[in-house]
């Protein structure tokens, strides 16, 4: 009997999907579109837009889109109904607030919150009036630790172009910067600067793999934000999802739609 060949296929990358069908959605306590509201945070932080919209998508900010409509991880108060722990990745912001405040617009405001990561650790985190609010808040911390990277990577006489710089912060914003030193030392004595990069040729296997996702969807949240309009909107929230309950569970049933 022949021998059969299992044709092994590509698991397709489901934030890059969410990049690609919501980023044009609208959401409620801006607004605004996803990617303009992305767009005004980086240039607040002085953040690569492109590296702000695939690190909090990735760390559940498409989920904030769909949310919005169900109510899920809502706050309690509807002063500050956006939940940064949950939907941005910003579990220590409030712990580290003080030492973030130089790169947060003057008068700054957010609440307090608490919480438990995965590790299940209590966290001190926040919860913000706006998605704008939350994005600013992410792009504070991003620059927090590329500046750690810069100053380390000067100290060590690492040079490093953008990408790398990119790559390297979110090493540690995501695996710690006690990791990212120690790619960054693996990081200079490679030749192929590149390959250490794309193909992960660190130690750290697991905070590259982590990381990887985010590095892979920065050049589709860059072309999208590049190319996208600002296209009058009718519907109170999003076109996509609708305005009510029964709106939504159809759609949900039937599968998104691509956000044209």
């Amino acid at each position: 009997m022949a021998n059969s060949k299992l044709q092994v296929l590509k698991h397709p990358n489901p934030i890059k999907l969410d990049i690609q069908r919501l980023y044009k959605t609208r959401m409620a306590n801006d607004n605004k579109p996803v990617y303009e509201i992305v767009k005004n945070a980086a240039n607040v932080t002085k953040v690569d837009p492109s590296l702000l919209f695939s690190s909090a998508f990735q760390e559940g900010m498409n989920q904030a889109v769909n949310d919005q409509f169900t109510g899920r991880f809502a706050t309690d108060d509807p002063k500050y109904p956006v939940n940064g722990f949950m939907h941005y990745g910003l579990d220590t912001f409030g712990e580290k607030y003080k030492r973030l405040k130089k790169y947060l617009p003057v008068g700054f405001d957010f609440q307090e919150s608490y919480g438990y990561n995965e590790k299940g650790e209590d966290v001190e985190t926040g919860n913000f009036k706006n998605n704008t609010d939350a994005l600013i808040a992410k792009g504070a911390m991003i620059r927090d630790e590329m500046d750690f990277i810069s100053d380390y990577a000067k100290k060590k006489n690492i040079s490093l172009d953008q990408k790398a710089l990119n790559y390297f912060t979110m090493a540690s914003f995501n695996g710690g910067f006690g990791n990212a030193k120690i790619m960054l030392d693996e990081y200079s004595r490679t030749g192929d600067k590149n390959s250490f990069i794309d193909k992960g040729l660190t130690s750290r296997k697991g905070v590259h793999k982590n990381i990887a996702p985010r590095m892979e969807n920065m050049p589709v949240a860059k072309s999208l934000m590049e190319s996208a309009t600002i296209t009058p909107n009718t519907e109170k929230y999003s076109p996509i999802l609708g305005n009510n309950r029964a709106s939504l569970m159809s759609i949900l049933s039937k599968g998104f739609p691509e956000n044209q």
